[in-house]
C-alpha cells in the first residue's frame, strides 16, 4: 500500500498491436501508451504519463514490455492492477505491477533487453 498520494509504479505489459499505431502516443490514432494513459485517466481522474522501456512500430506485439508511471493512488498495487486492467482495451493487459523507487526509469534502469522477432512467410 502506498504511504503517500503518489505511487511510483513499474509494470510488465503484454499487447496485441494489430490495431495500434505503435507504443508511443500519437495524436488522432490509437497507441499503446495512449490506451494505458486513457485507462488511468478513467479511474484516477488524473492526466498521468506512462513511460515505456522502448517503442514498437504499428502492428507489433509485446509479451513483456516494462513501463513506469507516477500515479495518484492510496490503495494496494494489486487494486491498481485490477482497476487498470478493467479499463484497458482487450488487446492490452498489465501482467504484473510493483511499487518502484521514484527514480526508476524502464529504459535507463534496465540491465538487459531481449527481442524476439517472428516473421511468417
Amino acid at each position: 500500500m502506498a504511504s503517500s498520494s503518489v505511487c511510483a509504479i513499474c509494470a510488465l505489459i503484454a499487447y496485441d498491436g494489430t490495431d495500434f499505431h505503435g507504443f508511443q502516443y500519437q495524436v488522432g490514432v490509437p497507441t499503446i501508451q495512449g490506451a494505458l494513459e486513457d485507462a488511468l485517466l478513467a479511474f484516477t481522474n488524473a492526466q498521468v504519463r506512462v513511460v515505456g522501456s522502448g517503442r514498437t512500430d504499428a502492428g507489433v506485439h509485446a509479451r513483456g514490455q516494462v513501463i513506469a508511471t507516477q500515479v495518484p493512488w492510496r490503495h494496494s498495487v494489486a487494486d491498481l492492477q485490477r482497476a487498470w486492467n478493467a479499463h484497458l482495451p482487450p488487446a492490452v493487459v498489465l501482467l504484473k505491477a510493483n511499487q518502484a523507487p521514484a527514480q526508476f526509469h524502464p529504459r535507463f534502469s534496465a540491465r538487459s533487453r531481449t527481442y524476439r522477432y517472428t516473421v511468417y512467410v
